[in-house]
């Protein structure tokens, strides 16, 4: 999306590079690009235009904002020049001091068509996603804040933020407070980039950044490393920075100078391989579906760095995995009922093949004739993954007898170990443990396998005990093949 922003809009074929790219990115989703934006920048200059695009799909609720970087030398150079030069401004009147070139920008794309969209009530609910590649990152940027300081923090839980080669923007005070308003929010850096560098801030006694009215950079870094030190090679090697600091000293904050001025700018225009302003036009993103599967696996944990880290939560990994929780509430005595398990795992899993299933019944943890626990176990040697789904509540009743006892039975711990917890869901799990799940898990031919763990409202009880309870008995190596997505 980023990359689609370069389009030459005066182009037919160019433009229709913006919608090529939307499908690829978005599994084919259906797209009305709403408007395309060419204004002023920040300075007179005839030829210092800012770019950007407006899409929105109805199909999956989201509106995309993208925003265009510098497209020749000059002015890439016009915008350094009077980010050093110009003074910052507090624009919003609450302390948090921006570049005013930036700014000016982001005023200019605002007032020609994106204040119309992100306040539109026809989209009151939708996600919003922007992003953009160096000045448009910090367009991208100021953009985010905005819609929060007009629509209201109840907006700031539907924007996601992911810009490419940003330049710092404002003051710590700026940094911080984006940070804060925002949680979704991604930085992605190339190596070396110089550009995120830049303007220049007061460095303090570490090497970093003062936290005062200087320039600072908003978190959340992800840093690629490249190959090697001197290749522009994005590599697959990156590093997830500090959550609440941009300034990192760890990830490229933490470079020699020397590396950001001996190479070129290379760097900052190639992305994933690509050089930014050509991958849409020229190739109509033709990686965006593969990306888009890495991205899933490193979500998933197979990517995900050292094992201090955590994995990375992301919403279309979410719905891919409900489709398995929702596939517990299957009527198992049904064989329409069975069949639709096998068809929720094949279309969440890309028509994966799956070697077997097996649905589990099971006493839940009261003694009650209809109060029936439900799962189910499926495994596929395609992708070494196992799958383990269980049911919620099916009536009232069975509702209330898991609220009654959840009120009033006091708390187990039944590992000995001084974790204690809920008896009636503790015994769910076990009495769904013997009937069938240790004895997938235990098998030794599932060794090496992705344990993919869901369930919804009491299902996610259970789900939740079983992933403590594999890793209880088969020991610490099982914690990091076992993927729990509960409660959803």
């Amino acid at each position: 999306m980023a990359a689609s922003a370069y389009a030459n809009l005066t182009d037919p074929q160019e433009s229709a590079s913006i919608n090529t790219c939307l499908n690829k990115s978005f599994n084919e989703t259906k797209w009305d690009l709403i408007q395309t934006i060419t204004t002023k920048c920040g300075v007179k200059n005839d030829n210092d235009t800012c770019q950007g695009f407006i899409a929105v799909s109805s199909a999956i609720n989201t509106t995309v904002l993208a925003f265009r970087g510098t497209t020749d030398l000059q002015q890439l150079w016009t915008d350094l020049k009077d980010t050093v030069t110009n003074d910052m401004a507090d624009p919003w009147g609450g302390g948090l001091r921006v570049n005013k070139y930036f700014y000016q920008s982001m005023i200019n794309m605002w007032n020609s068509g994106v204040s119309k969209v992100v306040t539109n009530s026809t989209y009151a609910n939708y996600k919003i996603i922007i992003t953009g590649h160096s000045l448009g990152g910090a367009i991208a940027s100021l953009t985010a804040y905005q819609i929060v300081n007009t629509t209201g923090n109840s907006t700031a839980g539907r924007i996601q933020l992911v810009t490419f080669g940003e330049p710092r923007v404002g003051d710590w005070n700026y940094a911080n407070n984006l940070r804060s308003y925002i949680p979704n929010i991604f930085r992605v850096v190339h190596g070396a980039d110089p550009i995120p560098h830049l303007p220049f801030c007061s460095a303090n006694s570490g090497g970093g950044c003062q936290n005062g009215t200087t320039y600072y950079q908003h978190p959340q870094e992800i840093w690629y490393h490249g190959i090697t030190t001197n290749s522009i090679a994005m590599g697959a090697t990156y590093t997830s920075c500090s959550e609440t600091d941009g300034e990192d000293t760890s990830c490229s904050n933490g470079l020699p100078d020397l590396c950001f001025i001996f190479q070129n700018g290379q760097w900052h225009v190639n992305y994933f391989g690509h050089s930014v302003g050509d991958y849409a036009t020229k190739h109509s993103c033709n990686d965006a579906a593969s990306y888009a599967a890495k991205r899933s696996e490193k979500v998933l944990g197979n990517d995900c760095g050292n094992g201090n880290l955590y994995p990375i939560y992301e919403e279309d990994i979410a719905k891919q995995i409900f489709n398995l929780a929702a596939s517990a509430y299957a009527n198992v005595a049904d064989s329409q009922g069975n069949a639709s398990i096998n068809a929720c795992l094949q279309k969440s899993f890309g028509g994966t093949k799956w070697d077997w299933t097996q649905t589990i019944t099971a006493k839940c943890g009261v003694k009650n004739d209809n109060d029936e626990c439900q799962g189910f176990v499926g495994v596929s040697s395609a992708i070494s993954t196992i799958v383990l789904a269980f049911r919620g509540t099916t009536d009232l009743q069975q509702l209330w007898d898991e609220l009654k006892d959840t009120v009033t039975n006091d708390m187990a711990d039944p590992w000995d170990g001084g974790l204690r917890v809920n008896p009636y869901f503790y015994n769910s799990m076990t009495n769904m443990w013997a009937n069938g799940v240790s004895k997938v898990v235990n098998n030794p031919t599932y060794a090496n396998y992705k344990i993919i763990i869901t369930g919804h409202s009491l299902g996610g009880a259970i789900a939740s005990l079983t992933a403590y309870q594999i890793v209880n008995f088969t020991g610490n190596s099982a914690a990091g093949r076992v993927y729990s997505f509960n409660r959803i």
